[in-house]
């Protein structure tokens, strides 16, 4: 949906959907009391955002979770790139906790690259 959404712009409705959802496993969120929409925060070694939460199309996948690449992901990868040129988008730790914070807005986060 993020590739539909970018094509309307990254100003879109349909953009910030796609990119501002989680996915992940239904027994892992049946284990922490998770619901669908509910808000999450993901936390790497990087940074962390909030996120609200879908049910993954590809479960079972325990302990693993998706989110559609955009200006969030973004917030939680490094900028090492191993001498590739571009960093590592998969297999990174992280920390999932329900949380009763806002969604991170993509204009927040485009104000902290700025500083």
């Amino acid at each position: 949906m993020q590739g539909i959404g970018i094509e309307k712009g990254k100003d879109s409705e349909e953009y910030n959907e796609a990119t501002s959802t989680l996915f992940m496993d239904p027994d892992d969120m049946k284990a922490m009391e998770i619901n669908a929409k509910d808000h999450v925060k993901l936390k790497t070694e990087e940074s962390e955002i909030v996120l609200k939460v879908k049910k993954s199309f590809d479960a079972p996948h325990r302990g693993v979770v998706f989110i559609p690449y955009g200006s969030r992901v973004n917030k939680l990868i490094g900028a090492n790139t191993d001498s590739m040129g571009m960093p590592d988008f998969k297999n990174i730790p992280a920390t999932v906790e329900k949380t009763d914070e806002e969604l991170t807005a993509t204009r927040e986060l485009e104000e902290k690259n700025e500083k």
